[in-house]
């Protein structure tokens, strides 16, 4: 189990609101018990192609020498056993979750069942 979760503590200059179960619930678009099928790739997003706000931010990072952001996501192939709240989904959906936020959040195991929340991105 990572450190951080284990002594109930945040990681350096990081303040995180620990959700109880009935706000996930009130927030998620569903709430599923599942088993995790496979990890798929990971995969990078290049937010200087996504518009003009961000192609600014990135080249005055660049200019101050810093490096630019380019977020990473880890995803997941989850087969759906149950919808506990919410509407019908597809047997088998893909959870994707920024990488950023690996340790801070319970890992994913392959052919391990799990309580999953899948909010509206």
């Amino acid at each position: 189990m990572n450190t951080f979760l284990k002594n109930n503590r945040d990681p350096d200059f990081v303040s995180l609101h620990r959700s109880t179960f009935l706000e996930i619930v009130d927030i998620a678009e569903n709430v599923i018990i599942g088993e995790v099928i496979s990890e798929l790739p990971p995969y990078e997003v290049d937010l200087s192609q996504s518009g003009d706000v961000h192609t600014k931010i990135n080249d005055k990072q660049e200019g101050f020498g810093l490096p630019v952001y380019k977020p990473k996501f880890v995803q997941y192939e989850v087969a759906v056993d149950k919808v506990i709240d919410g509407k019908a989904i597809k047997d088998t959906i893909i959870l994707t979750y920024n990488a950023d936020f690996i340790g801070l959040s319970l890992t994913l195991i392959t052919s391990t069942r799990n309580n999953n929340r899948i909010i509206k991105h």
